[in-house]
């Protein structure tokens, strides 16, 4: 059959597999790593942490554009009429990126990887650095090697990796992750 893993259950996803090797990388790395990452842990965001999430994600969104579209990565979706379903689809998605993907990318770039770079490399070092290897593991998605994807994470991940610095915690890069997934889910085709 060719297919590296078999298929454990009909009806599942293989992707499942991929799901279940970021968690055990994740609690392998909060487990030797675990401070910084854990200083200033939880699932709301302050009032400054929310501003700074929202500013940098604002400072991304045109070099998002202005990179994503013409290598091709992105094109502005046609919105519904309906401005409830468009308000509805941007709270989901936010929800949904904000606990299930942001939480532990940012827990592993920005909480455990970032601040030990950024130690050993110095700071613009290990920011680019911690960067580029996010934007590295976007390369399986969809078809791999999907550069684009990759090129726009890595800039994405500098961004992520400013709004951390701003506050020294997680949760505004979170905010940053995941107004930036509303804004390629909703209203970009990717």
């Amino acid at each position: 059959s060719g297919m590296l893993y078999p298929v454990p259950w009909a009806k599942a996803p293989l992707a499942i597999i991929g799901e279940l090797a970021w968690l055990r990388t994740l609690l392998v790395g909060v487990l030797i790593f675990r401070r910084p990452a854990l200083e200033k842990f939880g699932f709301f965001p302050t009032a400054e942490e929310w501003r700074a999430g929202v500013k940098w994600f604002l400072l991304f969104v045109p070099v998002a554009l202005a990179v994503g579209m013409p290598i091709g990565f992105a094109k502005l979706r046609t919105l519904p009429a309906d401005p409830a379903r468009v308000a509805l689809a941007v709270v989901g998605t936010f929800a949904g990126h904000f606990i299930f993907v942001a939480l532990r990318e940012e827990l592993l770039f920005r909480g455990l990887l970032l601040p030990r770079l950024r130690t050993a490399l110095g700071g613009t070092r290990g920011l680019l650095l911690t960067s580029v290897l996010f934007g590295a593991v976007h390369l399986p998605f969809g078809q791999f090697p999907n550069w684009r994807f990759a090129v726009v994470a890595t800039i994405a991940g500098w961004f992520y990796g400013r709004s951390y610095l701003a506050t020294g915690s997680i949760r505004s890069a979170m905010v940053t992750h995941a107004l930036t997934n509303v804004m390629a889910r909703v209203f970009l085709s990717t």
